[in-house]
């Protein structure tokens, strides 16, 4: 209710706002923006009178009023994204003039412009290939949960990781490949100038990934710009190595005040299909005759004449519809958003409350056991133990400083609480408990040794409150003079516990002896300052050459507080560790900041050929105090050669561009990596202990960042009248002084690692893009983009590091980065044709092989969109391909050891099934889990989305200039597989550091069916 009575207060704020005061004198212009092919409206196209603050936003009919027009003769641009841009000059007659404007399509324009680190820039004086998305056009009809899937399958060389199938947990973004061996592999990510952090939430109890980043809403986002490496991303310096998000969120535009309501119902699912539990049934056999007691009887024990089998069991309490934790649970959003302004202020306020409560529930057996048991009903966070409530406020401000400076206010928060269930790698979770249960409905439904109403009592709580603020002021003293400050907080606060109340709960599991009842809790906050200085001078050389000059200064610091409590034994109705028995509690702080410099030098000839050069220098607190400033140094050329004069005149051909950068960027250690430091201990002295310290790391003063060198190059080229536009681009990146722990020999006596700067990681691959417009009619189009890349991934050195040897997961020199090694199944034979493997009848290898890289060597996404009846009615699909890569089947390996899958129980297995089975459970056969070692290439069925436009007729009948309708799919379903398991996407490993690819204890993806409506008044 808190979050509800805020989101009311602000609209009534809002509401109470007058309607911007546009300037009266002057004239007015007025006009219809279409598409010059099916001579439909533009909704949200920008209309400017060039050289002044004035211009509109084209309405869901796209008509636009721009007024206070002065002059007799002026500019008018139209500007929209996928459309070339086009200028007129107009002569103003009358007290109003109609400019009506047709747009032609281009899906990739060179004139588009780009957000980096010296400010925006035109693509075509880039010499790096950027990617764009825009958030604003797709959020409508995508009805995306989370800003990582409006990239997921969007962009070529862009990978989005899924971890759970869970309301509220987060997924993994990899571009170009993992660098880093224990650093993080996360891009850099910057909203409205401020850098934000997208680290794992302190104190996460769910025990599934979640990071920071979650809470960002995607409503609030108008584009985000894809730097994609060190090439590009050189001047962002320390923390860039991986690529920069660099997002913008909406902005208000001179006009009157417009207002949108979006509402979502819907419904969010776990669609997968679990697989059976087995259990063989026989009798022993003694002295070749059967006993009369039924016993366990495995095929293993069948085939070496220890039992005969009479008969097989199955069960799964996760299908089983009296004892699954799952259902169909509903999901919803209400958001309400205002922008307009004049030539003194230009604004946008927005608000939005979700509500998702994922699908688990206990079941109705449950629920009247455990109120038969307790005398009350289970809570309704026990009984849905999954839920997201998150409500979002942002207001967004320009004022101008007289006529030479303007100012930007920028501010958002979010108030997010997250419940999840009891899970993850924990004995007594719900995944261990149900897949590892026996083949049959036990005494605990069907469970291993935990009821589900136990488990779903154990309570796992994490809110958030989430401030993001930004002021930038613009100031242009002279013509040939910007000037940038941008200073800005990113600040949250997060509280987060596990806990079960005395009697309740699981019986062990986690913490508390039996069901005594116990909570650990954390708080923490955390902030990053922001504060950015630049200028950049502009100078007209000669006719044909221009230069631009560009200088900064940037300063960051990142601070973290946490407390951290535990209390074990808890008296009834007791919720707080202060009244528990045992109790224990520690806090921790962490310090960071970094200082950086730069100076960038761009030259243009003809507006077609553009060459850049640039060096950024930093230091940072986390650098060893040896290690010095580190420098980042930036190369590019961008040449639209298809403007010379002499190149060929071409109906065909319409635009060529040759591209190519280099540059280096870089990964901050740990804070504390490179400090020697001591630790608080107690030791025995005089029969009595007393406290003392000890060394717990020796330090390392020569500790330096990692250090990403990138070269990239490539062509955009469009083709038969700008209807294929396509981007082609080859890169190489190494990144050195990578950081490992190494161990130490025990003499040292502090501490069994030392961080240090020794390893080299490679990636290189290709990535191509293609944008078509198959159909341009009036009453049918269709438009499709086609993104892909081939990465690979090695480990180039690895210094003196003392790398594991165990199988699984393991980084090798010459292979991929996480990689998957065990010793391989040579052959197998059913030696005695009964059917059944024997450890006798499998050659192993003796020693350990690769067997594949555990990130995707391959990836591609198709997008259609088709429009009918002058695209007012779109249906637009996502098809998302991963390949080349390996799971670690890990679920089905631990089912086998834990005896209740299969191959080990049922004779009729497949015997390549078989032999895995073996192979894990065998100490003969040294446990080799290369059985295990899956392929896990997929073609998921990611987006479909139907939506229409009202007629400007239907729309007004709701008091509405505009009205859309859409019915948005999300994780459909998979087309094709390889990967034998559950979900191929399922990913226990992926997380903010290093990789891997296993499925252990972690559930399927989840699927969504939304109805959504768009109002704009």
């Amino acid at each position: 209710m808190r979050h509800r009575a805020g989101a009311v207060l602000l609209l009534g704020l809002v509401g109470l706002l007058p309607a911007p005061v546009v300037a009266q004198d002057g004239r007015v212009v007025r006009g219809r923006v279409t598409d010059a092919g099916t001579q439909g409206p533009l909704q949200a196209a920008q209309v400017l009178i060039t050289g002044t603050r004035l211009g509109s936003l084209t309405d869901g009919d796209g008509r636009y009023v721009i007024r206070g027009v002065g002059g007799t003769s002026v500019e008018v641009r139209v500007v929209r994204l996928g459309y070339q841009p086009q200028t007129r000059t107009v002569t103003l007659s009358g007290p109003e003039t109609t400019v009506d404007v047709a747009l032609e399509v281009s899906a990739k324009a060179l004139d588009a412009v780009v957000t980096t680190a010296t400010g925006e820039q035109s693509r075509r004086s880039y010499g790096n290939v950027v990617a764009t998305v825009r958030a604003d056009s797709l959020a409508e009809k995508a009805a995306a949960t989370n800003v990582n899937e409006l990239l997921q399958g969007r962009i070529a060389g862009v990978q989005v990781l899924q971890g759970a199938g869970q309301t509220g947990t987060s997924s993994s973004i990899r571009i170009r490949g993992t660098s880093s061996l224990s650093l993080s592999n996360e891009p850099l990510i910057i909203i409205d100038g401020v850098r934000i952090d997208n680290s794992p939430v302190p104190g996460n109890y769910s025990t599934q990934r979640i990071n920071n980043f979650s809470s960002i809403n995607p409503e609030e986002i108008e584009s985000v710009d894809v730097l994609k490496g060190p090439s590009a991303s050189a001047l962002y310096g320390t923390a860039a190595a991986n690529g920069v998000l660099v997002i913008k969120t909406k902005r208000g535009r001179t006009g009157t005040t417009r207002w949108n309501i979006s509402a979502e119902t819907g419904q969010v699912s776990q669609p997968a299909e679990f697989f059976d539990n087995y259990r063989a049934w026989g009798r022993n056999l003694v002295g070749g005759t059967p006993a009369a007691a039924a016993v366990l009887c495995r095929v293993s024990d069948k085939s070496l004449g220890r039992c005969v089998q009479d008969s097989l069991t199955t069960f799964n309490p996760l299908s089983n519809p009296e004892t699954t934790p799952f259902a169909t649970q509903p999901r919803a959003q209400l958001g309400i958003n205002a922008s307009g302004g004049n030539e003194n202020l230009r604004y946008f306020f927005g608000v939005e409350r979700v509500e998702e409560t994922g699908p688990y529930r206990m079941p109705d057996a449950e629920i009247a056991r455990l109120t038969t048991v307790r005398g009350t009903r289970p809570t309704g966070r026990q009984i849905e133990p999954n839920q997201l409530t998150q409500t979002s406020l942002r207001g967004n401000f320009t004022f101008p400083l007289g006529k030479k400076a303007d100012l930007s206010l920028s501010t958002g928060y979010s108030d997010r609480s997250l419940l999840s269930p009891f899970d993850g790698g924990f004995f007594a979770g719900l995944s261990f408990q149900s897949f590892f249960a026996p083949g049959f409905r036990t005494a605990y439904n069907g469970n291993s040794a935990q009821f589900m109403g136990d488990i779903l009592s154990v309570e796992q709580f994490r809110r958030d409150q989430r401030f993001t603020g930004s002021s930038q002021l613009e100031w242009k003293p002279f013509t040939w003079l910007a000037n940038r400050a941008v200073v800005g907080l990113d600040q949250l606060g997060g509280y987060s516990y596990r806990f079960s109340r005395a009697n309740e709960g699981t019986v062990t599991g986690w913490g508390p002896p039996g069901q005594t009842g116990g909570k650990d809790a954390t708080r923490s906050v955390f902030s990053r300052y922001s504060v950015d200085l630049g200028s950049t001078a502009s100078f007209t050389l000669s006719p044909s050459i221009s230069s631009k000059t560009s200088v900064g200064a940037q300063w960051f610091k990142d601070t973290q507080y946490e407390t951290v409590v535990q209390g074990y034994t808890l008296p009834p109705g007791a919720q707080t560790p202060n009244s528990a028995s045992i109790r224990t509690s520690s806090e921790f702080t962490s310090e960071n900041a970094t200082y950086g410099a730069y100076v960038q030098q761009d030259f243009a000839w003809n507006e077609r050929l553009f060459l850049t050069g640039s060096v950024r220098t930093d230091q940072n607190s986390a650098f060893g105090r040896n290690a010095g400033n580190t420098a980042y140094p930036r190369a590019a050329v961008s040449y639209v050669i298809s403007d010379e004069s002499w190149f060929p005149a071409s109906t065909h051909l319409n635009n060529l561009r040759l591209r190519a950068a280099w540059g280096r960027a870089g990964v901050q250690p740990g804070t504390i990596a490179a400090l020697q430091f001591l630790s608080a201990n107690t030791v025995p002295l005089g029969g009595t202990e007393v406290g003392a310290l000890r060394l717990a790391a020796i330090g390392n003063a020569d500790l330096r960042p990692e250090v990403t060198t990138e070269i990239e190059t490539g062509f955009d080229v469009a083709l038969l009248n700008n209807r294929i536009n396509v981007e082609a681009t080859y890169f190489r990146k190494r990144s050195t002084d990578a950081l490992f722990q190494n161990p130490l020999p025990p003499s040292y006596g502090a501490g069994a690692n030392q961080w240090q700067n020794i390893a080299a990681v490679q990636n290189a691959g290709a990535e191509l893009s293609f944008d078509v417009r198959l159909l341009n009619r009036d009453w049918l189009t269709w438009n499709a983009q086609l993104n892909g890349s081939l990465i690979r991934n090695k480990l180039v050195d690895a210094g003196n590091a003392q790398l594991a040897v165990t199988q699984g997961s393991r980084n090798v020199v010459g292979y991929p980065t996480f990689g998957l090694w065990a010793r391989p199944i040579i052959s197998f034979a059913d030696a005695n044709g009964d059917g059944i493997l024997t450890e006798r009848e499998i050659v192993l290898g003796d020693t350990a092989e690769y067997r594949g890289p555990t990130l995707p060597v391959r990836e591609a996404g198709w997008t259609n969109t088709f429009g009918f009846l002058k695209n007012q009615l779109q249906v637009s699909t996502l098809l998302d391909y991963r390949g080349g890569h390996y799971n670690q089947w890990g679920f089905e390996n631990q089912r086998c050891i834990s005896g209740n899958c299969r191959a080990v129980n049922d004779p009729s297995a497949p015997l390549a099934d078989q032999a895995a089975a073996v192979t894990t459970t065998s100490a003969l056969l040294g446990n080799s889990v290369w059985g295990y070692f899956v392929q896990n290439d997929f073609i998921r069925f990611r987006e479909l989305s139907v939506s229409y436009t009202l007629p400007t007729s239907w729309a007004g009948r709701l008091k509405s200039s505009r009205a859309t309708v859409a019915v948005v799919g999300r994780n459909i379903g998979l087309l094709w597989t390889r990967y034998p398991g559950i979900d191929p996407e399922s990913n226990g490993s992926v997380n903010n550091t290093g990789g891997g690819n296993n499925d252990y204890f972690s559930a399927p993806l989840l699927r969504y069916w939304t109805l959504r409506v768009n109002l704009g008044f």
